[in-house]
């Protein structure tokens, strides 16, 4: 059977995510308008009339904001939580809720089709409720993970051992630090309810190279805080580090260049000086009069502590900022890689289709 997926557009102003199994097609997210999500599925050769489900990660508008106009119009199935439905008045205001079927990031499957599989995880993210998926087909499974602050304990076991991932590299630290936005909001973007940077992403994205992971996407990059060239340069240093051999997609339309080192110096450099972008919320829903402030002080007071479990020594926090490896962690990460294929890695485009998967299962 054959199986396809790639990333419509992924980024702090939309992501959407299409999979196509035999003749089943679905999407993770609808995050852009109509048009430019009907747009882009035609340059792969489908349309919005051939998807019959769409499962939402989350209720930011990044994440959904086509949904109001393709759910009239094509009726496509549906699958969120409860409370991220209710939490959104464009899909309030828009959807019957009769017609959507609310799910529990439990881990329970929705079963799609015959050895077809979608499970939803929760995930620590500054909204009402947030999910990752993996979708099982066969004897393979593939993730969409974004819109974490960091990365869980369950998370990872879950995540260990996927075939292929769209994995979020929302910001490069130094770039958030220097830029322009408000106090506040850069540590909300940068709290256990934000987003992944950078170096996480790069640490966790290895350890998962390790368990045989084949292919790692980096998504939902920031268009003030990060770059393709700074993320994909991150996760390269981090598998050269641990020996862990690769190749870069060609396919991949970000620009990358091959001299990304050289890229992550200059910033530093110029640290300095701060983008002239006009500032946006980075998708926290955030009001002008910085209502949320003392919940996001709530939060880090609550923070949790970091932790270390079995061979993946992930950090249930931000507050040390660390992704230290213990001996047993290299020494079976090393094995791993010897006995896998090449790791494939990209940057997902901001506005254009960025392969993740194609093959058969």
């Amino acid at each position: 059977m054959e199986l396809k997926i790639y990333s419509l557009f992924s980024g702090s102003s939309g992501n959407c995510t299409w999979f196509k199994i035999g003749d089943l097609q679905f999407l993770i997210d609808a995050g852009g308008s109509c048009k430019a999500i009907n747009d882009a599925l035609r340059s792969l050769g489908s349309s919005l009339d051939k998807i019959s489900h769409i499962f939402v990660t989350h209720e930011h508008s990044d994440h959904v904001k086509g949904l109001p106009v393709i759910c009239k119009r094509f009726k496509p199935t549906l699958h969120i939580n409860k409370g991220s439905f209710r939490n959104s008045t464009a899909l309030c205001g828009a959807l019957d809720p009769m017609l959507v079927d609310f799910l529990m990031a439990d881990g329970t499957p929705v079963q799609l089709g015959e050895g077809v599989k979608v499970y939803a995880y929760k995930t620590p993210h500054d909204s009402y409720h947030s999910c990752a998926y993996v979708v099982e087909c066969g004897q393979k499974r593939f993730a969409v993970a974004t819109d974490m602050g960091y990365v869980t304990k369950g998370i990872a076991e879950i995540l260990t051992g996927v075939e292929a991932l769209i994995l979020e590299s929302n910001y490069d630290a130094l770039m958030l630090k220097n830029g322009v936005y408000p106090e506040y909001l850069k540590h909300r973007i940068a709290s256990d309810k934000g987003h992944l940077d950078n170096k996480i992403a790069a640490r966790f994205g290895a350890y998962l190279a390790g368990s045989g992971t084949s292919c790692i996407v980096l998504g939902h990059l920031s268009e003030e805080n990060n770059t393709p060239e700074l993320a994909l340069c991150e996760l390269e240093c981090q598998l050269k580090s641990e020996n862990v051999p690769y190749y870069k997609a060609v396919e991949n339309r970000c620009g990358v260049v091959e001299n990304s080192v050289e890229i992550v110096e200059k910033v530093i450099k110029n640290a300095e000086v701060a983008p002239t972008n006009i500032v946006k919320t980075e998708n926290f829903a955030v009001e002008e009069n910085h209502k949320g402030v003392e919940n996001l002080e709530k939060t880090v007071e609550n923070c949790p502590k970091s932790a270390d479990f079995g061979t993946l020594p992930v950090e249930n926090s931000k507050s040390c900022n660390s992704f230290d490896k213990n001996g047993g962690f290299v020494e079976n990460s090393l094995a791993n890689v010897e006995n896998c294929r090449k790791l494939r890695i990209a940057v997902a485009s901001r506005h254009t289709p960025t392969m993740i998967f194609e093959g058969d299962v």
